[in-house]
């Protein structure tokens, strides 16, 4: 998916080229200074063999130091908060109420369910790029952990079930999944990249260094808030925000691949499976675009995805909230042509928040409503 997350952004191979570059030579500097070969070694008395052993010990305290360094550095950087480490804080945090829903889904429904307006005691766990896998996983994260929880959104937008974030140029979002929910990666071979365990190197050295010592470092929140929900700015042109819809379904075209379609619908058979067995109810919806974006859909994708839906519906009788082309959401709501801004979410999460509570109430779920900044009403 074509990231709206102007925060963090992939490294530049050219940066780590030239850091590499540059570490290496130091490398080759002390290796020179310290070798047992060197005119200083040379002009020693002592025998090989103990220069030699002199060489390794110094060496060895080098890259010691070197590890130190990077790891300090890292430790400062973990303290910055970022668009993930702000939701596990939330859901590590004690709620009042204690949290009812999960909201899962890409930058749509990161963008577009804001749970203030909800007035549901949940918490927003889509993400920029966010896939179906990481999705299921992060529910998998907290099942145990929230005791209270009744009711997991899923979001499905046009390109969901064919989408693979992994396969795509924001797989390297991956490692913040591994870092901050420690969740594995989908494909093995993601688990040998140094960012699942550095910042440092996840950051890349130009944001890093900014990070630590610019007077005004950037933000690294991706605007996310404590309630796991994304604010989208309210353009000041709104009909020409909404005219790079034909751009972004061709981008989106790019990301999806027909054969991931059945390893998603797994991923979901197996998830509701798991959620109905603990009573826990499936919820999928699908946020509003602008026509300048579905007027581009493809018919045999579209076709494959409502395929999809209907297989998820009738195995699982679960419940689809579809806003695709729901009139009450005009040129005002919008950012871009399929992402909503921050009044147009205030509009679909107050409206969602009042369907899916009755629907969870005609289907046995009671849902706590709340008075919109988090505390139970009375």
């Amino acid at each position: 998916m074509v990231s709206d997350d102007d925060t963090q952004q992939p490294v530049e191979k050219g940066d780590w080229l030239r850091a590499i570059i540059r570490y290496c030579r130091d490398i080759c500097v002390a290796a020179r200074c310290l070798s047992p070969f060197s005119t200083r070694f040379q002009a020693s008395r002592d025998p090989p063999s103990r220069g030699l052993r002199r060489f390794v010990v110094k060496l060895l305290c080098f890259a010691a130091l070197q590890v130190a360094v990077l790891a300090a550095v890292d430790f400062r950087l973990a303290r910055l908060p970022n668009s993930y480490s702000i939701k596990v804080r939330r859901l590590a945090a004690a709620a009042d109420p204690p949290v009812e829903v999960l909201l899962l889904g890409s930058s749509h429904e990161l963008y577009g369910l804001n749970p203030d307006e909800l007035n549901l005691s949940a918490v927003n766990l889509a993400g920029y790029s966010q896939d179906l896998y990481y999705d299921a996983q992060l529910v998998r994260c907290y099942l145990d952990r929230l005791p209270a929880l009744k009711c997991v959104v899923m979001g499905l937008s046009y390109f969901t079930l064919e989408y693979d974030m992994e396969q795509s140029t924001e797989a390297w979002r991956s490692c913040y999944y591994r870092r901050y929910f420690g969740i594995p990666h989908r494909h093995a071979w993601l688990e040998f990249q140094p960012g699942n365990y550095s910042l440092v190197f996840q950051y890349g050295p130009k944001l890093a260094r900014s990070l630590l010592l610019d007077e005004h470092p950037p933000d690294v929140t991706g605007n996310v808030r404590a309630n796991g929900w994304a604010e989208f700015s309210v353009p000041e042109d709104p009909a020409a925000a909404v005219r790079d819809g034909e751009q972004r379904v061709t981008a989106h075209h790019t990301l999806m691949h027909a054969e991931n379609g059945a390893r998603n619908l797994a991923i979901l058979d197996e998830l509701f499976d798991e959620l109905r067995q603990r009573n826990i109810q499936v919820v999928l919806v699908t946020t509003p675009v602008y026509e300048t974006y579905s007027a581009n859909f493809d018919p045999v994708r579209q076709e494959r995805w409502q395929a999809a839906v209907r297989h998820l519906q009738s195995r699982h009788g679960v419940l689809h909230f579809d806003f695709t082309n729901d009139p009450r959401f005009g040129l005002r709501d919008f950012s871009n042509s399929d992402h909503l801004n921050r009044d147009g979410a205030a509009k679909l999460s107050r409206l969602f928040g009042q369907e899916l509570q009755v629907a969870c109430r005609l289907s046995g779920t009671l849902l706590a409503r709340t008075n919109g900044s988090g505390q139970s009403k009375q």
